[in-house]
């Protein structure tokens, strides 16, 4: 083992005394870490004997790459020692945009991609014509996610933001809209739950790079969540149903939860809007 730890000293000192005494043909290596007789503030790099060399590249090198590499990637060593830029295929999340209500989306500058996450409406409530039982609730909105080059967006994007279906005091809740974000994604609404019947149907993603559907609103009168409005994947809960003569359903959680049954003669609760978020990166 010390033979061993001797040769490596050795080959060392050989080293050093090489690039010590003949620097008429090689640079030496300066107390302060440079090399000697290169340019001012230049780093030192090895070549490709192991011999210390002018690498060419100076601290102001790396400022530069790095301010440089802010829009385009990050600084960093080629295999000579020299700065370079290299870019990265990711992105840095730059912004994220909330649609609460229907409007227009605009492509920013420099964009590289986003990342869109669309949630439909939650259907509405039911009623039902027994006084002493519940009503069934509305389905939860579908949801969908997708991540869009900058290259396949135009210049605007219309997004639809859907209304909560409105909970019913007479008969079946109505359904909840379907969001969407152009034409690349869409998630529909929660049915509205049946009167005198079944929850309503969960909203289900379309055309995302990952789709989910929502669950759907419990039975009236049945086995199982009676009268609970159904969930959003990732989103908001259903509206609970209260027990007792005349109680109004829940409304649904936002985004996309479906409003509770009412109970005996009362309305069941109005679905939860739906939700567009888009997350931008450059």
């Amino acid at each position: 083992m010390f033979g061993r730890i001797d040769l490596k000293i050795t080959a060392l000192a050989r080293q050093l005394l090489k690039a010590e005494t003949d620097a008429a043909a090689r640079a030496t290596l300066s107390a302060a870490g440079r090399v000697s007789g290169a340019t001012a503030d230049n780093f030192a790099s090895l070549d490709a004997n192991g011999d210390l060399k002018d690498s060419g590249s100076s601290a102001a090198d790396f400022v530069a790459a790095s301010e440089k590499g802010a829009a385009n990637g990050v600084a960093t060593l080629d295999t000579n020692g020299e700065v370079v830029e290299t870019h990265s295929k990711g992105g840095v999340l730059g912004d994220v945009k909330y649609f609460t209500a229907s409007g227009t989306w605009t492509k920013p500058a420099g964009l590289k991609f986003i990342i869109v996450h669309v949630w439909g409406a939650g259907g509405g409530g039911a009623a039902t014509s027994s006084s002493t039982t519940w009503g069934a609730g509305g389905g939860g909105g579908g949801y969908c996610r997708k991540k869009i080059d900058a290259s396949l967006l135009a210049a605007s994007e219309t997004v639809t933001v859907g209304a909560g279906g409105t909970g019913s005091s007479t008969g079946g809740g109505a359904p909840g809209g379907a969001s969407s974000f152009g034409a690349h994604c869409s998630a529909s609404g929660g049915g509205g739950g049946v009167y005198d019947g079944i929850g309503g149907v969960g909203g289900s993603g379309s055309n995302g790079d990952l789709n989910l559907t929502g669950t759907a609103g419990g039975y009236y009168a049945g086995s199982g969540p009676n009268g609970i409005g159904g969930s959003a994947p990732f989103g908001g809960s259903g509206g609970a149903c209260i027990s007792g003569s005349a109680a109004s359903g829940h409304i649904g959680g936002v985004p996309g939860g479906g409003g509770g049954g009412g109970s005996g003669t009362a309305s069941g609760g109005n679905g939860a809007d739906g939700l567009v978020i888009v997350e931008e990166y450059f």
